[in-house]
């Protein structure tokens, strides 16, 4: 026999290497599922208002397409909102969108007034929060992106809240206690 089928032999030296190999192959495995399930998590997703549960992702702008759009007249200015009205959509948000025109926005609608809580988790661009209760604005947040340790609190019971690019509440001299009608218009 030659020298290199004797090394093959050696019960050690061959246990050695079948223990590397399934632990090189089991690594290997694992981490390629850890990027499946960040792949899966990333396209799927829950959580943008903090109390309706953590985190959500949206993976692109467009998966927006399928949400109903209302105009809501904001300080004599008209604004698209996209309408998220189950909790999955809700949750998600404006979450992975890199961009927002000066008239877009989101408008999240709750069935009974209550305490809401947002955050800005895989939100990577500014957003000013406005929350309404009935039509009057009842607080106003500039949010910060990409914050996952700040929460942005209602502080008192609403039915609505409207998220609109940063500046954008500023720029129209809104404030607490002005008064939106909603909504203007469906399509």
């Amino acid at each position: 026999m030659n020298e290199l089928t004797n090394w093959f032999l050696r019960p050690r030296v061959f246990l050695g290497m079948l223990i590397f190999a399934f632990i090189v192959v089991f690594l290997v495995g694992y981490h390629n599922n850890q990027i499946k399930q960040q792949h899966k998590m990333a396209a799927s997703g829950t959580g943008r208002s903090a109390g309706a549960g953590y985190p959500a992702k949206r993976p692109t702008h467009n998966v927006l397409s399928h949400l109903p759009v209302i105009k809501v007249a904001i300080a004599g200015q008209i604004f698209k909102l996209w309408l998220a009205s189950t909790t999955a959509e809700k949750e998600a948000g404006l979450m992975h969108v890199s961009q927002l025109a000066a008239d877009r926005g989101m408008i999240f609608l709750f069935h009974t007034p209550k305490p809401e809580t947002f955050w800005m988790k895989n939100t990577p661009i500014p957003l000013d929060l406005v929350f309404l209760n009935a039509t009057k604005v009842a607080r106003i947040y500039t949010m910060k992106p990409l914050q996952t340790k700040v929460l942005y609190p209602s502080k008192e019971p609403v039915t609505a809240a409207i998220e609109l690019k940063a500046g954008t509440c500023a720029k129209l001299g809104l404030k607490p206690g002005d008064q939106i009608k909603l909504p203007v218009s469906a399509g």
